[in-house]
């Protein structure tokens, strides 16, 4: 798989990933020394042509707006795995302590402010950036592109239609976050609408919109 935006994208694309790649030196790891070699710290930068090498690639999707609010609301099960002895405000790669983002309304003004730093600056322009080559085009096949909200089923049309034997995953096998709070409730409305703009387009190539699916 390209990357998986599901209930927890913390481990589908590396923690520090960043423009200039993988630096072991980095102030981030000084005081986080164990995290230096670990593969996911690594940028993954495949060469290859869909025309010689026959590449296909497949890709879960999830609603940008539920996703946004999980991606600041995630906490690890063990936190001082990863974030040794950094304030634990959470949220996936620690984006809260790195940001100082205490609030949701807070990590939304500052995604939202041009001028602001983000903690993976190519998320910032795109959500769905790890999807999207640097000039701007999809990867993966739209019909490679499963969206997590009616993900059964279209897993079942995808390996039915690819020929391909499939299995259910048991239901005690899966990552579900237990708390309930409704994403939609989240936002303001002027947060809504300016993420709608800037979100456009993947809306639009997801078919997606601030309630759900198209």
């Amino acid at each position: 798989m390209l990357g998986s935006h599901v209930e927890n994208l913390a481990h589908a694309f590396p923690y520090n990933f960043t423009v200039d790649g993988w630096n072991p030196k980095a102030a981030k790891y000084s005081h986080m020394p164990f995290l230096k070699d670990m593969a996911y710290h690594r940028v993954y930068k495949p060469i290859y042509s869909m025309e010689s090498d026959n590449v296909e690639y497949v890709t879960i999707v999830r609603n940008p707006f539920s996703l946004f609010y999980s991606y600041w609301r995630y906490q690890p099960r063990a936190h001082e795995d990863w974030t040794a002895n950094s304030v634990k405000y959470g949220g996936w790669a620690n984006c809260n302590t790195l940001m100082n983002t205490k609030t949701f309304p807070e990590f939304v003004d500052r995604y939202l402010d041009d001028e602001a730093t983000w903690h993976i600056p190519p998320l910032k322009q795109n959500l769905f950036a790890q999807l999207y080559t640097k000039d701007g085009r999809l990867v993966p096949k739209l019909e490679n592109v499963l969206r997590c909200e009616n993900l059964k089923v279209d897993i079942i049309k995808w390996c039915e239609k690819n020929n391909i034997e499939y299995d259910d995953v048991p239901s005690k096998d899966a990552n579900i976050n237990p708390n309930k709070e409704d994403y939609r409730e989240m936002y303001t409305p002027l947060q809504k609408y300016l993420l709608e703009k800037r979100w456009h387009n993947i809306l639009e190539t997801f078919g997606y919109h601030f309630g759900g699916t198209k």
